[in-house]
């Protein structure tokens, strides 16, 4: 019986130690040093306008190197295969991820728009996500699934602010199941 009470007692005293977390451990420093950079002074986060970092972000991006070319390079579909099986006027949040392979930042005068197929109930153009050179995006359209029967396909493509085309396609193709 008082092994049981014991284990209790552990078992208690462990998991309070886990729903506390390690806050109940604080460093232990000797108050006898004189030496004013003994004590331990906790980092502060200075306050910041988020208004001023999507300035910041959104002049980086507006800016752009001279003579840069435009690229979009498609690597991935992350939602819905091609050939996937859908139904009949549902809801379809298409995302593909790509990569500004280019040296253009692309910010909102850039855009995407339908080059080939079904508009599937999008709109287009539409402005692409902003990226700056070098990095990853995610484009999102979200579609709406026809409600006759059949294969469907809708091909994007990127374009810049003078309207020119550039990078890969990306596209959507869908089966809608029968009744």
């Amino acid at each position: 019986m008082q092994r049981e009470k014991a284990l209790q007692l552990i078992l208690a005293a462990t998991l309070s130690l886990l729903v506390g977390g390690c806050s109940v451990l604080r460093p232990v420093r000797s108050a006898e040093s004189t030496d004013p950079s003994a004590y331990f002074i906790a980092p502060t986060r200075a306050a910041t306008s988020t208004q001023q970092q999507a300035a910041q972000t959104t002049s980086a991006i507006d800016s752009q190197p001279a003579n840069c070319t435009n690229l979009l390079s498609y690597k991935k579909d992350l939602t819905i295969p091609d050939g996937s099986f859908v139904t009949p006027g549902s809801s379809l949040d298409k995302q593909w991820q790509v990569s500004n392979s280019g040296t253009c930042n692309w910010n909102d005068s850039y855009t995407i728009r339908l080059v080939d197929g079904d508009l599937l109930g999008a709109t287009s153009p539409q402005t692409i996500v902003p990226a700056r050179s070098g990095t990853d995006a995610i484009i999102r359209i979200i579609f709406t699934a026809p409600t006759e029967p059949g294969n469907y396909s809708s091909t994007w493509q990127a374009f810049d602010p003078k309207g020119q085309t550039f990078g890969d396609y990306f596209k959507i193709v869908i089966n809608v199941a029968g009744n």
